[in-house]
This record gives C-alpha cells, sequence and structure tokens, in this order.
C-alpha cells in the first residue's frame, strides 16, 4: 500500500494572482518563516517543522507558471472554479483561546466552529486572495463521534462562526 510510506504532509502549494500581498500576510502579519522566495515566481514559506529534516512549507506559485503534472495543461487561477475548500494547520487546544487573543489584537478578522464529528475546534481566516485557512485543534470535551452516535446531518459547524451545541 502506498498510504503505509507516508509520515506527514509536506507542502501545500496555492497559486496567486499577488506574490508581494500573499507573502507579505502570510510572513509579515502571521509571522511565518520566509525560506526562499523566487523574484514573483514562487515564495516557499515555512509553516513548521517536519518529518524527517523536511519541514512543512506553503509554496505560492505566480497563477502564470505551468503545472507540474505534464498531462494537465493548467487553465489559469480562476477564484470562482478551484477546488480548494481550504486548509488546515494544527494548534495545540492549550493555545486556542491565546490564539484567538492575539487574531484580535492584530485585528485579523476570524470564525471559529466545533466540528463535534472529529472533536476539533477550528479557527478560520481568509488570506488576501480569499482562500481560506484553518488553524485546528482536537478538543476531547467535543469529540461526540467517538461514541458513533454523532448526527452527521450536523457535520459541521456553521459559517457564521457560531458552534453547533
Amino acid at each position: 500500500m502506498i498510504s503505509t510510506y507516508v509520515k506527514s504532509i509536506g507542502e501545500i502549494a496555492i497559486r496567486v494572482k499577488n506574490m508581494d500581498r500573499m507573502v507579505d500576510f502570510y510572513v509579515e502579519l502571521l509571522g511565518f518563516e520566509l525560506r526562499r522566495r523566487f523574484e514573483n515566481d514562487v515564495a516557499a514559506i515555512k509553516l513548521a517543522d517536519g518529518y524527517h529534516n523536511q519541514i512543512h512549507t506553503l509554496t505560492l506559485f505566480n497563477e502564470n507558471l505551468p503545472g507540474n503534472f505534464k498531462k494537465y495543461n493548467w487553465p489559469g487561477l480562476d477564484n470562482k472554479f478551484t477546488n480548494l475548500h481550504h486548509f488546515a494547520l494544527t494548534i495545540v487546544a492549550d493555545d486556542y483561546d491565546e490564539f484567538i487573543h492575539l487574531l484580535n489584537e492584530k485585528n485579523i478578522p476570524y470564525d471559529t466552529a466545533t466540528h463535534r464529528w472529529t472533536g476539533w475546534k477550528g479557527i478560520y481566516l481568509q488570506d488576501p486572495e480569499l482562500n481560506i485557512l484553518e488553524f485546528v485543534c482536537y478538543d476531547e470535551r467535543f469529540d461526540e463521534g467517538k461514541t458513533g452516535a454523532y448526527d452527521f446531518n450536523k457535520l459541521h459547524g456553521s459559517t457564521t462562526g457560531k458552534e453547533f451545541l
């Protein structure tokens, strides 16, 4: 099985229209480390330490670069037709309230949701190009799915940030 070789997520790669704005958001505003930048084409941003000396990165690619899969002709970036729902970064549950406080201090808009089917609490941000970034943690107090009795019609928290009770 191929899945037995996978140890972690190594990279999240997204296409961008405005490299400077996106780098400023992730590096200057959120505080992630810019590892490498190749002019306006590519920027590699460290999200966290990874597995076996490979770091977890968010890599920003200019929308005009060709794709990496040779059998796919990249048609260009259009936010109306993206396949990306959101991407999530793990935080520690004990840091959740402090994280919210920091976002408020920096006047960064966010939504929250509790996903009781997995016991996850999420904090959602939107970057300058409307990609959704989630900071997520596991909190056993909210894990109704482990009993197998959870109502999956309530799969997600609301998009307005209110928790399902």
